[in-house]
Order: C-alpha cells, then sequence, then structure tokens
C-alpha cells in the first residue's frame, strides 16, 4: 500500500503501508507505468490465472473535489500473457507487450 499524504505547509509526501516516507520520483514512476498499460484482447472468460495474481491494484481518485472514485484491477501471469480483470466488468483481457513487466521493476525498486 501506497498513500499521499499532504502536510501542514502542502507539501505532498508518498507513505509506505507502515507509514514510512518513500521516494517520490518512484512512486511517480511505477504510477506512470501502471497507466501506461494497454489491452490488447478482450476475452469472455475470466483466466484462472487470476485466482492467483500477481499484483492487485486499487486507486482512489477525487478525494478533493468531492467526486470520490475507486479503481481496481488484478493481474496475473498466463503462460507467456499477462491478463488482468477488473471486479465491476464481466471477463478479463490481456495486456500488451511487456508493459507489465516495467511495472514489476518498478514496483521493486520501492522495496
Amino acid at each position: 500500500m501506497f498513500e499521499s499524504t499532504t502536510d501542514k505547509e502542502g507539501k505532498s509526501t508518498w507513505r509506505d503501508g507502515a507509514g514510512k516516507v518513500i521516494d517520490s520520483a518512484k512512486v511517480e514512476d511505477l504510477l506512470t507505468k501502471m497507466s501506461n498499460l494497454r489491452i490488447a484482447t478482450f476475452e469472455t472468460r475470466v483466466d484462472p490465472a487470476l485466482k492467483t495474481p500477481a499484483l492487485s491494484a486499487t486507486a482512489q481518485f477525487g478525494e478533493n473535489k468531492g467526486e470520490n472514485r475507486t479503481e481496481t484491477v488484478t493481474i496475473a501471469r498466463s503462460g507467456s500473457s499477462v491478463v488482468a480483470s477488473r471486479p465491476d466488468e464481466p471477463g478479463a483481457f490481456t495486456l500488451e507487450g511487456n508493459g507489465f513487466d516495467e511495472v514489476m521493476k518498478a514496483l521493486d525498486s520501492l522495496k
């Protein structure tokens, strides 16, 4: 878990689940790489690999604007493919290229 907090002076800081301040540039890199993931194909069935995901991410948006929105995605490897699903959508989808590998590298850099 990562959380963005703002101190009394208005400075934003990223913290991990234990409350430890973490490198904001690395978190921003992770978020950018996650937002760059693209869908290659849509599937009508949910891939069994999603029962043991490699990553499950939930993001909350709009907290300051009064329009709170939460988005969740679950991602898993299925053979040589990377598959993903969202709880509010039927089926699943296959992701393009090696973007997921880049996401995992960025996540590892925060450890």
